[in-house]
């Protein structure tokens, strides 16, 4: 309704107002007529036509109809009305130009109104109109029009000042798309966790949005030459600003890797049209500079990504890292909009010569187009998407130079997926610390920036020579080739946890230095050389760069899982491993697979195992110790509970002669509390004095573990939390998230690893099946051995024993896990730290199909020779003991019978409620495990059996 309101006014309301301002003073024979011509030629009566000679009259009427054409033109927004009504006046006078004086006044300081710019393309004023073209203005002979002194509409003419502007704020929107690529990669953790996904997956979200830098080009680049700079940008920016907003709506990972295709292939639009528009409005001597300060643009974007993106993704989340990138092209949408008007200068012609031979009735072409056909855009297309590959393969030099580029731009974004690896997850810093790590390719590149200053300079004076070739521009990138490698090796020699975070970060320096002086020098050498065909070649050179930066993020968390973080130097690294806790049932486990030369032999060299009992080697069931594994220190009487981080560095330091060589510590260690609030308390504080014993300590450690459990998905609340299966992203409300110490333990360790060489992750079982010597807290084998031994004992082998729990929690789904399962899962984490590491949470179970105790009960019970059965029906009169009660009244048959005493299971009643409260699917997911390469599974019924066999070999049960 707005336009036609608009229309109105302009048709038919504003004419009547005009008209009841003029008062008519006489005949209309006295120019000039500007103020009221229009309503004059729209108003008088043809009988008037009387009062002048056949000349005027024949002037009057022509002039009412160029004024009808203009009026449409004017409306359309293709040409400015005043200069055709002053022509119309003049023709009406019989004179067919401005005065001397008027022409020298335009002459000297033309002018143009902010609407002409912006929307008329076709903008022409009188002294335009008036200027003596070549040719006749016919259809076969037409006035051939170019720019003209003191052109108010030429590019090249406007201010400095104006153009600069223009420049930045088109360099600000390459800039924009180009850290739209990488700050995607800051909240590398949150999105994996929010959309359960894999770090592979995960890199395939930088890649194609880098894979829409190829496609994009070859569409906008033809479509700018056919309808301009400004619309195609107006259209591009605004889809990718809703592309944005469409990956911070994303529901799943689907949409926001379709979403971040579409706005690479939109927002693509800037790396064609924008040097563009520098190259349309600087003369090629001024066009140095702001090439240089317009291509450190998209260098610099891609650096400022992550530092921007971590600290939005720490304190907002990864969704409002892809806000942030919506407001901001948004931003720059409006602004390049409504400041940078259309700069292509034959598009400008050419809508000039359509609008003089509208306006005038005479045949007007564009110099430029003379000896064109008119070439559609399919034709268009046909070049774009054909020449550059011809001029690639059959052009030597262009090939090794865009292969030389797309290399170096790949490596570029290889650093996007290894930054993360290697200061994130390998060094275990925040996002906003681990998007800083860039600070040093940014240094490198305003240093590369600053050196083509004085090249510039140089290259100057060689054009002031006449002796300019395009080697000429090559200098630069001899000397950028040779920091390139430099840095790049320095980066790989001293990216180890070992060496100080500082060196790795200065060593990028280089490789930024030389990057901006080769990217810089090889565009504008192929810019000379090939002259006319130079889009061709960069166009191509843009599609194998983008496709090298699409790839090579793909292979980065491969190479770094297979090859380490700095080459095979790491397998030469001697490990020892330190274990708290490992008495308990997880960390005996531990203890047991790293002597068993899990995952193959000489992983490690030692392992020392901190227990706060007291403890013998003969007592502890371990393997025996042999020169094919690896050392094993029994340390005993460590308390965590009890001391200052003091008096526990000076304990370790004493018992343990060589914790400065301890490279991976496993956390095992726990007490349990009634009171919540206690234990959250106790939990953190025992923690705290352990890694702040190592950080003092130990400089060579790499790697923390520490496990969890499923009452983090809340399934000691009646009924659960969440449905199943649990993800790792899953997080239980505050008010119940404060009852849990698993959150203070992570914000722990996230606090203590900040800006140290060391990273960790956490490890989430649910229901443990595994063997200890002595007491645990939680050890429902060792609980039912005892339980099922002593009823086969006084029942006899055979006899029928019920499920100890109700027929709900007898058919829930659940997914256990072995002791075995978990301390392997915990050792190998602990190797691949760059994909396992940054505080990650991983769900852990013996396979992903989960299983009931319907399945498990009867082949447990079978083990003791007993016939296991479902619960006792509702209501039946027979009850069923509970095991700890069980025991408990046969305690002393157990022993008079056999001479053994009851495994010793604190919380017994604990225990015995598994079967009681547990009466829901809780199955969790594997997905991430799996994802990041843990592919080992092992049957449950295989656990159980384990465990009881262990308990027979050290007395436990009778055999």
């Amino acid at each position: 309704m707005s336009f036609y309101a608009v229309l109105t006014v302009k048709v038919f309301i504003t004419p009547i107002i005009t008209c009841a301002k003029v008062i008519d003073s006489g005949p209309l024979t006295a120019p000039p007529l500007d103020s009221c011509l229009f309503m004059r030629l729209w108003t008088f009566q043809v009988s008037q036509l009387r009062r002048f000679s056949d000349s005027q009259r024949q002037a009057l009427l022509d002039a009412r109809q160029q004024v009808t054409t203009s009026t449409v033109l004017y409306l359309l927004g293709t040409t400015s009305s005043l200069p055709l009504y002053r022509n119309a006046n003049d023709r009406m006078s019989g004179s067919s130009s401005l005065s001397a004086a008027e022409k020298a006044a335009t002459n000297t300081s033309p002018r143009i109104s902010y609407r002409d710019l912006m929307l008329n393309h076709g903008y022409f004023d009188s002294n335009i109109l008036s200027h003596a073209y070549d040719g006749s203005g016919t259809d076969e002979d037409p006035f051939l029009i170019g720019w003209i002194d003191h052109d108010p509409r030429n590019p090249l003419r406007f201010r400095d000042r104006r153009k600069w502007l223009w420049t930045l704020l088109v360099a600000l929107a390459t800039m924009a798309v180009a850290l739209t690529t990488s700050d995607y990669t800051a909240p590398a953790k949150e999105i994996k966790e929010a959309l359960h996904v894999s770090q592979e997956v995960f890199e395939l979200g930088l890649s194609v949005f880098v894979l829409g830098f190829a496609v994009g080009p070859l569409f906008w680049g033809p479509l700018s030459e056919l309808y301009g700079r400004q619309i195609i940008f107006a259209g591009t920016f605004a889809a990718l600003t809703a592309f944005n907003v469409g990956c911070a709506l994303a529901p799943n990972v689907k949409g926001l890797i379709i979403m971040r295709f579409l706005a690479g292939t939109f927002g693509s639009s800037p790396l064609t049209n924008a040097g563009g528009v520098v190259a349309d409005i600087w003369p090629a001597r001024q066009r140095g500079l702001a090439l240089v300060a317009f291509s450190s643009a998209p260098l610099f974007g891609p650096i400022l990504g992550p530092i921007v993106g971590g600290f939005i993704g720490q304190n907002c989340g990864w969704r409002w890292v892809e806000g942030f990138l919506a407001i901001l092209s948004g931003t720059l949408f409006l602004l390049v909009t409504f400041i940078v008007p259309e700069t292509y200068g034959p598009l400008l012609l050419k809508r000039r010569a359509q609008a003089l031979s509208i306006s005038t009735g005479k045949g007007y072409v564009s110099k430029l187009d003379k000896d064109k056909q008119y070439i559609t855009l399919s034709a268009k297309l046909k070049v774009a998407l054909t020449r550059p590959w011809l001029m690639l393969f059959r052009e030597p030099i262009v090939l090794v130079l865009t292969l030389y580029l797309a290399l170096l731009y790949g490596t570029l974004y290889m650093f996007f997926g290894a930054f993360p690896i290697v200061y994130q997850e390998y060094r275990g810093w925040s996002e906003q610390i681990g998007g800083l790590s860039f600070i040093g390719q940014a240094v490198g590149i305003v240093l590369g920036i600053c050196y083509m200053f004085p090249e510039t300079h140089r290259y100057h004076k060689i054009v002031d020579r006449h002796a300019e070739t395009p080697e000429s521009r090559l200098p630069p990138a001899m000397v950028g080739s040779i920091a390139i490698p430099i840095g790049i090796f320095w980066f790989a020699w001293s990216n180890a946890p070992s060496v100080p975070w500082i060196v790795s970060i200065i060593a990028q320096a280089p490789f930024g230095f030389g990057f901006v002086l080769v990217y810089i020098s090889v565009q504008e050498y192929l810019v000379d050389a090939y002259t006319i065909y130079a889009a061709s070649v960069l166009a191509a050179n843009t599609v194998f760069r983008s496709a090298f930066g699409a790839i090579f993020p793909l292979f980065t968390n491969y190479m770094y899982r297979n090859l380490g973080s700095h080459g095979p130097a790491r397998e030469n690294i001697r490990r020892q491993a330190l274990v708290f806790g490992a008495s308990g049932l997880a960390g005996w486990a531990v203890v047991d697979q790293l002597m068993e030369n899990y995952p193959t032999q000489g992983t490690f060299s030692k392992v020392t195992a901190l227990v706060n009992r007291s403890l013998n080697i003969e007592e502890s069931y371990w393997p025996t110790p042999s020169p094919s594994r690896p050392e094993l220190e029994l340390v005993s009487s460590i308390d965590l509970t009890e001391g200052t981080v003091e008096e526990l560095t000076a304990s370790l330091k004493k018992k343990v002669p060589d914790i400065a060589n301890v490279t991976h510590m496993f956390y095992f260690a726990y007490k349990y509390d009634p009171d919540p609030e206690k234990e959250t308390q106790l939990a953190r504080s025992m923690l705290e004095r352990a890694i702040g014993a190592l950080n003092h300590l130990s400089p060579q450690l790499e790697f923390v573990v520490f496990p969890t459990g499923t009452k983090a998905y809340g399934v000691h609340i009646p009924g659960g939390v969440f449905p199943p299966p649990y993800t790792e992203s899953m997080r239980l409300p505050e008010l119940e998230a404060r009852k849990m110490f698993y959150y203070a333990l992570q914000d722990e360790l996230t606090s203590q690893s900040q800006l140290k060489q060391w990273t960790w992750c956490e490890v989430r079982p649910d229901i443990i099946i595994g063997f200890v010597p002595h007491g645990a807290f939680v050890n429902l084998a060792g609980h039912w051995a005892t339980y099922l031994s002593t009823y086969a004992l006084l029942s006899g082998r055979g006899a029928r024993i019920h499920y100890p729990g109700t027929l709900a929690a007898y058919n829930a789904l659940f997914t256990p896990i072995s002791a075995t399962t978990l301390a392997r899962f915990s050792i190998w984490a602990s190797l691949h730290p760059s994909v396992t590491g940054g505080g990650q949470l991983f769900n852990i179970a013996d396979r992903e199909q989960p299983t009931r105790m319907r399945e498990v009960w009867p082949a447990v019970a079978g083990y003791f020779g007993l016939e296991g059965v479902g619960p006792v029906d509702e209501g039946d009169e027979e009850r069923v003991m509970l095991p700890g009660d069980y025991i408990k009244a046969n305690r002393r048959v157990l022993e008079e019978r056999t001479g053994r005493k009851a495994t010793e299971v604190f919380q017994v009643g604990y225990v015995d409620a598994l079967g009681l409260f547990l009466t829901f699917d809780r199955q969790m997911s594997l997905e991430k495990a799996r994802g990041v390469g843990w592919v080992e599974e092992r049957e449950p019924g295989k656990a159980w059996g384990e465990a009881f066999e262990r308990f027979r070999r050290a007395g436990v049960i009778p055999g």
